[in-house]
């Protein structure tokens, strides 16, 4: 017989067993979100906003936070983005809103996908063109509607937080009035423009033309404002409102009222005859 001996079946087995050193793998639920985007700017606007290659749109109404469903999967401008596990991938991203609320956003299904569902009805409008691209299409002139319509793709898309600017609208030369309107035009009088000054007596004229009656006496401009000095004039009376000053050292021949009341700065009158 061989010297080798057969190892013992048991200890093959212990030697394989399982031991509780090995790791395991668990599914952790995700932290809820610590940054919101209900104070920037471009969620206050409604704008769209830009992950992975496509345009999300803002669609439908605000769910709950699910931990155990939803992983953070980017950022947009410092705020974290969300998808869904159990739905198609980059088909849904989530924007974290205050009180535990989330806002989905959906892309065009368009290229690749147009005609295609995914995990959820999209809630977006399908596009007329399943190549993705933004050219329109020709149609025939018609009578307007009145009723606003969306635009099957977006004109103008903007990613930095502010809305994005209209192309300035340029009148018609010829617009097209329904005559009735343009009868109703014609007899509608026009709106009556008010003055922006009223006139009260005769324009002033001639060098005598302004002047000031004082105590039963006419007195007349003698030069420009100049600023009031209390200790060259003297109150001695009140015209209209204003404080009359006499010079104190012609109190008879000439007097100061101020150009404003409370102002510093007043004007000589004098009692010089009419030319």
């Amino acid at each position: 017989m061989s010297s080798r001996r057969l190892v013992p079946f048991t200890f093959i087995f212990a030697l394989f067993a399982p031991t509780s050193g090995f790791p395991q793998v668990t599914n952790q639920p995700t932290p809820a979100p610590v940054v919101t985007a209900e104070s920037e700017r471009w969620y206050q606007n409604g704008e769209p906003i830009a992950y992975s290659g496509n345009i999300y749109y803002p669609v439908g109404a605000q769910i709950h936070f699910n931990a155990n469903e939803m992983v953070r999967s980017g950022f947009i401008m410092g705020v974290p983005l969300y998808s869904r596990t159990t739905f198609e991938p980059y088909s849904i991203v989530y924007v974290p809103l205050a009180g535990g609320m989330m806002q989905p956003y959906e892309r065009r299904r368009v290229g690749d996908i147009a005609g295609t569902t995914g995990s959820t009805p999209p809630l977006l409008p399908a596009s007329s063109n399943p190549a993705g691209t933004s050219a329109a299409t020709p149609q025939a002139g018609g009578a307007p509607t009145g009723a606003g319509s969306v635009p099957a793709e977006p004109q103008a898309v903007s990613l930095a937080g502010s809305p994005p600017r209209a192309s300035p609208r340029v009148p018609d030369a010829n617009p097209v009035v329904p005559p009735g309107r343009a009868a109703a035009d014609r007899a509608r009088p026009s709106p009556k423009r008010l003055p922006s000054r009223t006139s009260i007596g005769p324009k002033p004229e001639g060098v005598n033309a302004v002047f000031v009656d004082f105590r039963g006496r006419r007195w007349y401009p003698d030069g420009a404002a100049v600023l009031f000095d209390r200790s060259k004039m003297l109150q001695i009376g009140e015209r209209s409102g204003f404080p009359v000053f006499a010079d104190r050292e012609a109190p008879e021949s000439r007097i100061y009222i101020p150009v404003a009341i409370g102002g510093t700065m007043v004007v000589a009158y004098s009692l010089r005859r009419p030319q």
